[in-house]
């Protein structure tokens, strides 16, 4: 039988809790990388200022609209924060490895640690996903007798 915390751990709020603070993470540094405050981006998105801050801090999570509308304001989409949310969480994992504790990963810390890093990173993965698939090579497909 599991104990009370390892409920409150893996239950659905504790999952979507977790999952909203990731995400969080995501906007802010997307938003930094676009120099918006949380006020521009909210004007930008046509979406109240203390909205950006509660999705930013993870209170919440955006309904696809809204969703939507943040991304379209600073200029992006889903793939980039997948991508951003995914980098954020493997530095959190490499900042526990080093002792630095659970949790110990801040957006602004990461924003000044890996700027380039996280641009760069986007780059190679818009580049992967862009990149048309090779066609097949002509002269290895064997061919029919003609006719």
């Amino acid at each position: 039988m599991s104990g009370e915390g390892e409920e409150d751990r893996w239950g659905p709020r504790a999952v979507n809790r977790n999952f909203a603070e990731k995400m969080g993470h995501g906007f802010i540094v997307l938003r930094m990388l676009t120099g918006m405050s949380q006020a521009e981006l909210a004007s930008k998105a046509g979406i109240r200022a203390n909205q950006v801050s509660r999705y930013e801090t993870g209170q919440v999570l955006p309904q696809i609209d809204q969703l939507m509308k943040i991304l379209n304001a600073l200029g992006t989409d889903v793939g980039d924060l997948v991508v951003t949310t995914q980098m954020l969480s493997w530095l959190d994992r490499r900042l526990e490895a080093q002792g630095r504790g659970e949790g110990a990963f801040a957006p602004s810390a990461w924003f000044a640690w890996a700027l380039d890093e996280q641009a760069a990173f986007l780059e190679r993965a818009r580049r992967l996903v862009n990149e048309p698939v090779p066609a097949a090579d002509d002269s290895k497909v064997p061919r029919e007798a003609a006719s």
